[in-house]
C-alpha cells in the first residue's frame, strides 16, 4: 500500500473511533446527569461501562477499517493483474501481427525472385533460339555458297566496283589506301558469307562466289 493510502486509512480509523466513542459517551453522560447525587459508585460504574463501550466500539471501528483497507488492497491488486494481463495480450497480438507482416514480405520477395528467375530463363532461351536460328541460316547460306559459280573479274558489276580476287591487286590509282593496304578483305566484310575452300557468297554479287581474299568498293568491315 502507498504512503498516501496508509495515511488516509489511519485518518479514517481515527474518525470512526472518535465517532463511536462519542456515540456511546453522550447518552451515558446524560444518564449520569439525570441520576443526581446517587453516589460515586454509580458514576464509576457508568464511567467503566462507558469506557468498555468506547473500547468495543473502537475495536469494531478498527476492524471495519481494516476490512475496508484489505478490500481496497485486493481490488487494487486485481485491477493491476488485469491491466498486466491486458498489456501482455496486446504485446502478443502486436508480435503476431509483426510476424505475419514479416512472412508476407518474405513471401512477396520470394515470388518476385522466382518471377525474375523465370524471366531470365525465358530471355536465355530466346537468345539461344535466336542464336540457333542464326547459325542455321548461316549454315544454309554457307552450303549454298559452296555450290555457287565463282565470280569472274571481267564481270561488268565486278569491274564497276573494282573487284579483284586478290585485294592487293586492286587499282591503287582509283582506290588509294584501300584493299590489302587497309586490311580490307572479303573475309572480314559484313556482306560476305564463308562457303568453304576460300570462297563464299556476297550479297552484292548475287548467285556468285567471291574469293575470301578479294575486295571491292562495296567493302563494309564487320562490326
Amino acid at each position: 500500500m502507498h504512503k498516501e493510502d496508509q495515511k488516509t486509512d489511519e485518518q479514517r480509523r481515527k474518525l470512526v473511533k472518535l465517532a463511536a466513542s462519542s456515540a456511546v459517551v453522550l447518552p451515558l453522560s446524560g444518564l449520569v446527569a439525570c441520576g443526581g447525587d446517587s453516589g460515586e459508585s454509580t458514576v464509576d460504574k457508568a464511567k467503566e461501562a462507558t469506557a468498555e463501550a468506547a473500547d468495543k466500539a473502537a475495536e469494531m471501528a478498527e476492524g471495519a477499517a481494516e476490512t475496508v483497507g484489505e478490500a481496497a488492497d485486493a481490488a487494487a491488486d486485481a485491477a493491476g493483474e488485469m491491466a498486466s494481463d491486458a498489456a501482455d495480450a496486446a504485446g502478443d497480438a502486436m508480435d503476431a501481427a509483426g510476424d505475419m507482416a514479416g512472412d508476407a514480405v518474405d513471401a512477396a520477395g520470394e515470388m518476385a525472385g522466382d518471377a525474375k528467375d523465370a524471366m531470365a530463363d525465358m530471355a536465355d532461351s530466346a537468345t539461344e533460339a535466336m542464336s540457333d536460328a542464326k547459325d542455321a541460316v548461316t549454315g544454309a547460306v554457307s552450303n549454298t555458297a559452296s555450290g555457287l559459280p565463282k565470280l569472274e573479274e571481267s564481270d561488268p558489276v565486278a569491274q564497276a566496283l573494282g573487284y579483284m580476287h586478290d585485294a592487293s591487286a586492286i587499282d591503287a590509282s582509283k582506290y588509294e589506301g584501300r584493299g590489302a593496304a587497309a586490311n580490307e578483305y572479303c573475309k572480314n566484310c559484313a556482306l560476305f558469307v564463308d562457303g568453304g575452300d576460300g570462297w563464299g557468297a556476297c550479297s552484292i554479287f548475287v548467285g556468285k562466289a567471291v574469293n575470301q581474299n578479294g575486295w571491292c568498293a562495296s567493302y563494309n568491315r564487320k562490326g
